[in-house]
């Protein structure tokens, strides 16, 4: 006898990822400690640069709508910033709010039901991934606009893949790629929740510089070092989350803490 296996609509399993979020993430506010470590490398001039930032983060919770803020609080440079000139951030929490998307303020992107249909899937089979069984979906955005990739300036491609735990339905890890920008978040389970613990992502930008227009290319690393549950601290949007030039570097802090 040959037993068949029945067909798999991925769409169906994006969704049913969706409406089990409340049961796999934490629905009350929390607070997460954040290391970012951005290389913005000047490979005409041959000279690196880094940035290193701690952020503190408050999540309202991962349900429809849930705000999440950050603030950077320390920060250390190494090196000579190619993008001096122009007074560039660096924005350490951009890859964060641009792939978290379970809990997202705008509703943008795949995991907003009601942007479902602006999508194509492919199911590429089930994998091991961390010690669970997950589903492997890819898909793409045949016309992306600025309500599902969340981009004022529309990307000419918008496409991802998701690995979803077959056993309860969570997101462990997503990957985006919108135009020249990569964005990647992987959760791990903590208890019987999921959160966020790693980030990472590649910017391609175009900057109008003192020798013309050049290509530049920026890479984030974003580690979870804390989750904290208790006593949690909002953070309002007047706080800094995006200048790292407006941080003062504490020296005593990174020796303590972070030493070369």
């Amino acid at each position: 006898m040959v037993v068949k296996e029945a067909p798999v609509n991925p769409a169906d399993i994006v969704r049913l990822a969706v409406t089990s979020i409340g049961k796999n993430y934490l629905q009350r506010p929390f607070n997460l400690e954040l290391l970012s470590i951005i290389h913005a490398d000047d490979s005409i001039a041959g000279k690196k640069y880094k940035v290193e930032s701690i952020l503190a983060g408050y999540y309202q919770g991962y349900y429809p709508k849930g705000k999440k803020k950050f603030e950077i609080t320390q920060k250390r440079t190494t090196g000579e910033d190619p993008l001096k000139k122009i007074n560039y951030g660096y924005w350490p929490s951009f890859e964060i709010g641009s792939s978290d998307l379970l809990t997202d303020q705008y509703k943008i992107g795949i995991f907003n039901l009601e942007l479902l249909d602006d999508f194509r899937f492919k199911y590429e089979g089930v994998a091991i991934y961390e010690n669970d069984t997950v589903y492997k979906i890819q898909y793409y955005a045949p016309r992306p606009t600025t309500k599902n990739t969340g981009y004022g300036i529309v990307p000419k491609t918008y496409s991802g893949s998701i690995y979803i735990t077959t056993s309860t339905n969570a997101v462990v890890r997503h990957e985006i790629k919108a135009g020249p920008f990569t964005h990647h978040v992987i959760y791990k389970k903590v208890n019987d929740k999921y959160f966020p613990y790693y980030f990472s992502g590649q910017r391609i930008n175009e900057f109008k510089l003192p020798r013309g227009k050049r290509e530049f290319r920026s890479y984030n690393t974003v580690t979870v070092t804390k989750i904290i549950l208790l006593d949690v601290k909002v953070i309002y949007d007047k706080a800094n989350d995006f200048d790292v030039n407006k941080v003062r570097y504490d020296e005593r802090f990174w020796n303590e803490y972070y030493p070369n």
